[in-house]
């Protein structure tokens, strides 16, 4: 089994992803998956919920908040949405 990296809760930033997912202590249960940005709704459960860490096997990675509000899920690109027909 792998070596589990301890993140405390308090130093979970808005924009910053993570190379492999984050879990709750009971490492079964999935909190975030990997590269999934993290939002102000993921810390604000956390605060509610009293959770004091989470557990990756991966490490912290610092992401570009313009390029995350993108929606993934359309096939054009943000920028191509504002031009005038």
């Amino acid at each position: 089994m792998s070596e589990f990296n301890k993140i405390e809760t308090g130093s979970i930033k808005i924009g910053v992803r993570f190379s492999k997912p984050l879990y709750f202590e009971d490492v079964e249960n999935l909190f975030l998956p990997a590269n999934c940005s993290v939002r102000a709704y993921h810390i604000s459960a956390l605060k509610r919920w009293k959770i004091p860490f989470l557990l990756t096997e991966g490490i912290q990675i610092f992401s570009n908040l313009a390029e995350d509000s993108e929606d993934k899920t359309s096939p054009f690109k943000s920028s191509e949405l504002k031009e005038d027909f």
